[in-house]
Protein backbone atom coordinates (compact mmCIF):
# COMPACT_ATOMS: atom_id res chain seq x y z
CA UNK A 1 0.00 0.00 0.00
CA UNK A 2 1.35 3.26 -1.21
CA UNK A 3 0.14 7.47 -0.56
CA UNK A 4 1.18 10.01 -1.83
CA UNK A 5 0.24 13.38 -1.20
CA UNK A 6 -2.35 15.79 -3.87
CA UNK A 7 -2.68 18.81 -4.67
CA UNK A 8 -5.41 20.67 -7.34
CA UNK A 9 -3.45 22.95 -9.28
CA UNK A 10 -5.26 24.42 -12.64
CA UNK A 11 -7.90 22.03 -12.01
CA UNK A 12 -4.97 18.85 -12.64
CA UNK A 13 -4.32 16.64 -9.96
CA UNK A 14 -0.28 16.79 -8.95
CA UNK A 15 0.99 14.15 -6.67
CA UNK A 16 3.80 14.04 -4.06
CA UNK A 17 5.36 17.34 -4.15
CA UNK A 18 6.21 20.36 -7.00
CA UNK A 19 9.69 22.32 -5.26
CA UNK A 20 10.07 23.85 -8.40
CA UNK A 21 6.81 24.52 -9.50
CA UNK A 22 7.26 23.51 -12.80
CA UNK A 23 3.71 21.03 -12.63
CA UNK A 24 5.19 18.19 -12.16
CA UNK A 25 4.43 16.03 -9.06
CA UNK A 26 7.75 14.49 -7.35
CA UNK A 27 7.07 11.26 -5.33
CA UNK A 28 8.10 11.48 -1.45
CA UNK A 29 9.04 8.68 0.76
CA UNK A 30 7.66 10.61 4.00
CA UNK A 31 5.06 13.36 4.29
CA UNK A 32 3.19 15.03 6.91
CA UNK A 33 -0.03 13.43 7.94
CA UNK A 34 -2.76 16.37 7.12
CA UNK A 35 -4.65 17.61 9.53
CA UNK A 36 -8.59 17.38 9.50
CA UNK A 37 -11.53 18.09 11.09
CA UNK A 38 -12.81 16.31 14.20
CA UNK A 39 -11.07 14.37 16.92
CA UNK A 40 -7.58 13.00 16.04
CA UNK A 41 -6.78 9.98 14.58
CA UNK A 42 -3.30 7.88 15.99
CA UNK A 43 -1.22 6.74 13.38
CA UNK A 44 -2.16 3.07 11.89
CA UNK A 45 -1.05 1.06 9.79
CA UNK A 46 -3.24 -1.41 7.49
CA UNK A 47 -4.52 -5.05 8.71
CA UNK A 48 -1.98 -8.02 7.60
CA UNK A 49 -1.98 -10.80 10.71
CA UNK A 50 -5.21 -12.99 10.50
CA UNK A 51 -6.66 -15.15 13.44
CA UNK A 52 -9.54 -15.88 11.38
CA UNK A 53 -11.80 -15.02 13.97
CA UNK A 54 -14.43 -13.20 11.81
CA UNK A 55 -16.62 -14.87 9.22
CA UNK A 56 -15.36 -12.47 6.74
CA UNK A 57 -12.20 -12.17 5.11
CA UNK A 58 -10.60 -8.59 6.52
CA UNK A 59 -9.47 -5.84 3.68
CA UNK A 60 -6.06 -7.17 3.62
CA UNK A 61 -6.92 -10.21 1.58
CA UNK A 62 -7.18 -9.99 -2.25
CA UNK A 63 -8.24 -12.99 -4.58
CA UNK A 64 -6.22 -13.33 -7.85
CA UNK A 65 -9.26 -13.46 -9.43
CA UNK A 66 -12.95 -12.91 -9.12
CA UNK A 67 -13.78 -15.19 -5.72
CA UNK A 68 -16.40 -17.90 -6.26
CA UNK A 69 -18.66 -19.80 -3.81
CA UNK A 70 -16.89 -23.04 -2.75
CA UNK A 71 -13.45 -21.66 -2.78
CA UNK A 72 -13.31 -20.97 1.24
CA UNK A 73 -15.49 -21.07 4.39
CA UNK A 74 -14.67 -19.09 7.64
CA UNK A 75 -15.51 -20.63 10.65
CA UNK A 76 -14.90 -17.63 12.88
CA UNK A 77 -16.27 -19.25 16.34
CA UNK A 78 -13.47 -21.99 15.87
CA UNK A 79 -10.67 -19.70 14.67
CA UNK A 80 -10.87 -20.97 11.41
CA UNK A 81 -10.09 -20.71 7.51
CA UNK A 82 -10.62 -24.03 5.53
CA UNK A 83 -9.63 -23.91 2.29
CA UNK A 84 -11.24 -25.56 -0.51
CA UNK A 85 -9.13 -27.98 -3.15
CA UNK A 86 -10.22 -26.03 -6.44
CA UNK A 87 -9.38 -27.66 -9.81
CA UNK A 88 -6.29 -26.55 -12.09
CA UNK A 89 -6.96 -25.10 -15.79
CA UNK A 90 -7.44 -27.47 -18.43
CA UNK A 91 -4.56 -26.07 -19.33
CA UNK A 92 -2.58 -25.74 -16.90
CA UNK A 93 1.18 -24.16 -16.50
CA UNK A 94 1.52 -22.80 -13.35
CA UNK A 95 -0.29 -20.46 -10.58
CA UNK A 96 -0.18 -17.57 -12.92
CA UNK A 97 -3.51 -18.92 -14.30
CA UNK A 98 -4.84 -20.25 -10.69
CA UNK A 99 -7.83 -17.79 -9.90
CA UNK A 100 -8.27 -18.94 -6.33
CA UNK A 101 -5.09 -17.78 -5.01
CA UNK A 102 -5.83 -15.54 -1.67
CA UNK A 103 -3.09 -12.67 -1.40
CA UNK A 104 -1.97 -9.36 0.57
CA UNK A 105 0.43 -6.87 -0.68
CA UNK A 106 3.63 -7.18 1.37
CA UNK A 107 3.93 -4.56 4.26
CA UNK A 108 7.72 -3.78 4.58
CA UNK A 109 10.75 -4.47 3.08
CA UNK A 110 11.75 -6.91 5.99
CA UNK A 111 9.54 -9.13 7.78
CA UNK A 112 8.15 -12.98 8.56
CA UNK A 113 4.71 -14.77 7.61
CA UNK A 114 4.48 -18.27 9.61
CA UNK A 115 1.21 -19.98 8.93
CA UNK A 116 -0.12 -23.06 10.90
CA UNK A 117 -2.45 -25.25 9.04
CA UNK A 118 -3.64 -29.04 8.65
CA UNK A 119 -3.92 -30.48 5.46
CA UNK A 120 -6.75 -33.01 4.95
CA UNK A 121 -6.81 -34.37 0.95
CA UNK A 122 -8.62 -37.13 -0.63
CA UNK A 123 -7.29 -37.52 -3.90
CA UNK A 124 -3.65 -37.59 -5.85
CA UNK A 125 -2.24 -34.42 -6.73
CA UNK A 126 -4.04 -32.20 -4.33
CA UNK A 127 -2.00 -29.43 -2.96
CA UNK A 128 -2.22 -25.98 -0.14
CA UNK A 129 0.59 -23.88 0.06
CA UNK A 130 2.51 -20.79 0.85
CA UNK A 131 2.83 -18.59 -2.50
CA UNK A 132 5.30 -15.63 -2.77
CA UNK A 133 3.49 -14.02 -6.38
CA UNK A 134 4.62 -12.15 -8.64
CA UNK A 135 5.99 -12.17 -12.36
CA UNK A 136 8.28 -15.04 -11.03
CA UNK A 137 7.14 -16.78 -7.44
CA UNK A 138 8.38 -19.43 -5.05
CA UNK A 139 5.94 -21.41 -3.41
CA UNK A 140 6.14 -24.01 -0.70
CA UNK A 141 2.98 -26.97 -0.79
CA UNK A 142 1.94 -29.80 0.78
CA UNK A 143 0.96 -32.00 -1.43
CA UNK A 144 -0.63 -35.55 -1.73
CA UNK A 145 1.39 -37.77 -3.42
CA UNK A 146 1.46 -41.50 -3.92
CA UNK A 147 -0.82 -41.81 -0.70
CA UNK A 148 2.24 -39.43 1.10
CA UNK A 149 2.34 -35.74 2.07
CA UNK A 150 5.05 -34.71 0.24
CA UNK A 151 6.54 -30.72 1.13
CA UNK A 152 8.19 -29.26 -1.88
CA UNK A 153 9.93 -25.79 -2.54
CA UNK A 154 9.22 -24.97 -6.23
CA UNK A 155 10.19 -21.56 -8.21
CA UNK A 156 8.68 -20.37 -11.18
CA UNK A 157 10.71 -17.66 -13.91
CA UNK A 158 8.43 -15.73 -16.08
CA UNK A 159 5.17 -17.04 -14.80
CA UNK A 160 3.48 -14.64 -16.41
CA UNK A 161 4.87 -16.15 -20.07
CA UNK A 162 3.62 -19.74 -18.12
CA UNK A 163 6.90 -21.19 -17.80
CA UNK A 164 6.83 -24.23 -15.69
CA UNK A 165 7.80 -24.43 -11.87
CA UNK A 166 10.89 -25.78 -11.20
CA UNK A 167 11.07 -28.29 -8.14
CA UNK A 168 13.82 -27.52 -5.77
CA UNK A 169 13.63 -29.39 -2.69
CA UNK A 170 10.78 -31.41 -1.25
CA UNK A 171 10.82 -33.82 1.75
CA UNK A 172 8.21 -36.09 3.36
CA UNK A 173 6.15 -35.07 6.46
CA UNK A 174 3.42 -37.20 8.80
CA UNK A 175 0.38 -36.61 7.74
CA UNK A 176 -2.75 -35.65 9.76
CA UNK A 177 -1.39 -33.16 12.22
CA UNK A 178 -0.50 -29.11 11.54
CA UNK A 179 2.90 -28.31 9.93
CA UNK A 180 4.05 -24.77 9.61
CA UNK A 181 4.62 -22.81 6.87
CA UNK A 182 7.25 -20.19 6.59
CA UNK A 183 8.84 -17.03 4.23
CA UNK A 184 11.06 -14.60 5.86
CA UNK A 185 11.38 -11.67 3.15
CA UNK A 186 15.24 -9.50 3.46
CA UNK A 187 15.71 -6.12 2.43
CA UNK A 188 16.18 -6.58 -1.61
CA UNK A 189 13.09 -8.93 -1.26
CA UNK A 190 14.94 -11.74 -0.60
CA UNK A 191 13.15 -14.47 0.61
CA UNK A 192 13.85 -17.77 2.38
CA UNK A 193 11.14 -20.26 2.83
CA UNK A 194 11.41 -22.84 5.92
CA UNK A 195 8.67 -25.24 7.73
CA UNK A 196 8.27 -26.82 10.94
CA UNK A 197 6.27 -29.80 12.74
CA UNK A 198 5.83 -27.77 16.21
CA UNK A 199 6.32 -24.08 15.52
CA UNK A 200 9.95 -24.10 17.38
CA UNK A 201 11.72 -25.40 15.33
CA UNK A 202 12.02 -24.23 11.50
CA UNK A 203 14.09 -26.00 9.15
CA UNK A 204 15.22 -23.86 5.77
CA UNK A 205 14.04 -25.73 2.49
CA UNK A 206 15.20 -24.51 -0.95
CA UNK A 207 17.58 -21.62 -1.63
CA UNK A 208 17.08 -17.86 -1.73
CA UNK A 209 14.25 -16.04 -3.98
CA UNK A 210 14.02 -12.30 -4.72
CA UNK A 211 10.53 -11.46 -5.14
CA UNK A 212 9.32 -9.36 -8.45
CA UNK A 213 6.68 -7.08 -8.72
CA UNK A 214 2.87 -8.38 -11.25
CA UNK A 215 1.69 -7.03 -13.73
CA UNK A 216 0.73 -3.62 -12.43
CA UNK A 217 0.62 -4.54 -8.99
CA UNK A 218 4.03 -5.20 -6.55
CA UNK A 219 4.62 -8.86 -4.94
CA UNK A 220 1.82 -10.59 -2.84
CA UNK A 221 2.21 -13.32 -0.21
CA UNK A 222 -0.50 -15.73 0.64
CA UNK A 223 -2.23 -19.05 0.48
CA UNK A 224 -3.88 -21.38 -1.98
CA UNK A 225 -5.16 -24.73 -2.53
CA UNK A 226 -6.12 -26.81 -5.54
CA UNK A 227 -6.15 -30.07 -7.00
CA UNK A 228 -5.91 -32.06 -10.37
CA UNK A 229 -8.99 -33.96 -10.60
CA UNK A 230 -12.48 -32.68 -11.66
CA UNK A 231 -13.83 -34.83 -8.77
CA UNK A 232 -16.29 -33.45 -6.45
CA UNK A 233 -15.73 -33.65 -2.89
CA UNK A 234 -12.22 -33.29 -2.99
CA UNK A 235 -9.78 -32.03 0.32
CA UNK A 236 -9.37 -29.09 1.62
CA UNK A 237 -6.98 -27.21 4.21
CA UNK A 238 -7.52 -26.02 7.62
CA UNK A 239 -5.67 -22.50 8.42
CA UNK A 240 -5.57 -21.78 11.98
CA UNK A 241 -3.33 -18.60 11.49
CA UNK A 242 -1.77 -16.41 9.39
CA UNK A 243 0.93 -14.25 11.37
CA UNK A 244 3.07 -11.65 9.63
CA UNK A 245 5.74 -10.12 11.86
Amino acid sequence: MHLQPLQWKNDWPVIGEDPDGDGNGQPVLTHRKPTIKGQPHPLATPATSDEFTSNTLGLQWQWHANPQLGWHFLNGSAGLLRLYSVPLPDDYRNLWQVPNLLLQKLPADKFTVTTKLTFSPRFEGEKVGLVMMGLDYAALSLGNANGKLLLTQAVCKNAEKLAAEQETSSVVVPGKQPVYLRVAVQPGAICQFSYSLDGQQFQPIGGAFTAREGKWIGAKVGLFCTRAAKTNDAGSADVDWFRVE
